[in-house]
């Protein structure tokens, strides 16, 4: 098979991002452009981390995503170490993933310390870098959690304030990609699957200046799962926690408010309004 040139190679990347803009699933893409559903995947991860220069091959004829600081060896070891613990759970000191926890990983394990922007882009790569909580579900759902913020919000920052807390964006989401299939293999097997096949899912928050923290599981989201998360954020958190959440509706509700209660000194949660099945992801 004829190699494509370097104007061929950067001309398909440039139609995935217009594909995926467009609406388009990774597998439509992959039909449509002749790649597979990964390679269709790992173009977006990297315009997402690097933007257009993603799209173009490296100096000297390297492709995109060659001459990386870490091996594809390294790469494996580290992801299957997130997914399979938590920070504490390697005697290290934070309680959920965050940037500084697996930059601290990283060094602790390969010698290697990785800047700011390369560490991004290796988040990124991997599905562990959170969406954006807000405006994602489609124009009526924005506009739902629009009002939601011009009504609601000032108060729920307001209460922040005044007891000298913190704001946080809560949401989970499905890890799409090669890491949904392969680095499910890596979670202990203590963690019960819930549904029908192994996914890879990701428990975040955001705070208002960015800060992000993390867990992955296996299977559906549930009242365990949910409330291990939430005794993780208020362990690693300085200042009482305001969490915003959206998409946390789980079985098994009432222990999760129980909780809450009990701990109401520590963190308060608040729920996004739901758009309707109709706007479901």
């Amino acid at each position: 098979m004829r190699a494509l040139s370097l104007e061929d190679r950067h001309s398909r990347r440039v139609q995935v991002i217009k594909l995926r803009r467009a609406g388009q699933s990774y597998d439509q893409i992959a039909a449509e452009t002749g790649l597979s559903r990964t390679g269709v995947f790992d173009i977006c991860k990297r315009h997402t981390a690097l933007g257009a220069s993603a799209l173009h091959d490296a100096p000297g004829g390297r492709k995109a995503g060659e001459g990386r600081t870490l091996t594809r060896r390294q790469e494996g070891l580290l992801k299957g170490l997130i997914v399979a613990n938590s920070p504490d759970e390697l005697t290290m000191p934070e309680a959920l993933w965050t940037r500084r926890a697996v930059g601290q990983l990283i060094e602790q394990r390969l010698g290697i310390r990785l800047p700011v922007r390369t560490l991004d882009s290796y988040l990124a790569r991997w599905g562990f870098a959170p969406p954006r909580t807000l405006g994602r579900k489609g124009k009526s759902a924005s506009a739902i959690h629009d009002r939601w913020m011009i009504d609601d919000y000032p108060g729920v920052a307001a209460q922040s304030k005044a007891q000298g807390g913190e704001v946080s964006w809560g949401d989970q989401h499905e890890v799409a990609g090669e890491d949904a299939r392969v680095l499910s293999a890596a979670t202990p097997r203590n963690r019960p699957v819930r549904s029908g096949r192994r996914r890879l899912s990701m428990i975040s928050s955001v705070t208002n200046g960015g800060h992000r923290r993390w867990n992955t599981f296996v299977g559906a989201l549930d009242a365990p799962i949910l409330i291990d998360f939430l005794r993780r954020l208020i362990r690693g958190a300085r200042k009482k926690v305001f969490l915003i959440m959206d998409d946390m509706h789980v079985p098994g509700e009432h222990s999760v408010a129980q909780w809450l209660v009990e701990h109401e000194d520590d963190i308060q949660a608040f729920d996004l309004p739901d758009p309707g099945p109709e706007h479901a992801r």
